[in-house]
């Protein structure tokens, strides 16, 4: 089954965080937004168990592990790598294996591990312009 839950979130916070991250990290890019949300998604997961479930061919399962999945477009087709441990992971390391698993994706070399397992994927279409979309 399909399940949609949508909320408008204030990310003026967040925004001032990562221009700070980015004037105190000499010669360093901030994180993306993306980077922030995919952190903050997997530390959710791991404080709501009940949220990081699947469904199999038998039944509902939990998962153990907070991988979270983000979406790639491609010029024919979005793929979804996953980031694995993001709950475990910086937000620096959640970027920077955001940044090698996009760019495999535009390179049509992302690896089986590199696709599978994820507990909820992000997809962000905001530079675009879009405020919603199912």
């Amino acid at each position: 089954p399909h399940f949609y839950a949508e909320v408008e979130i204030e990310l003026d916070g967040l925004l001032a965080l990562r221009r700070a991250f980015a004037t105190t990290a000499a010669g360093s890019r901030a994180p993306t937004i993306t980077a922030w949300l995919i952190r903050a998604a997997a530390l959710a997961l791991r404080e709501v168990p009940a949220a990081n479930r699947y469904w199999s061919a038998d039944a509902v399962q939990q998962r153990s592990t907070c991988h979270v999945g983000c979406a790639v477009g491609l010029p024919d087709r979005v793929a979804r790598p996953v980031v694995r441990h993001a709950d475990r992971s910086t937000v620096v390391h959640v970027g920077e294996e955001l940044e090698r698993l996009a760019g495999a994706a535009r390179a049509g070399t992302l690896a089986q591990r590199d696709i599978g397992e994820a507990s909820l994927t992000i997809s962000n279409l905001g530079m675009h312009g879009i405020d919603r979309f199912f």
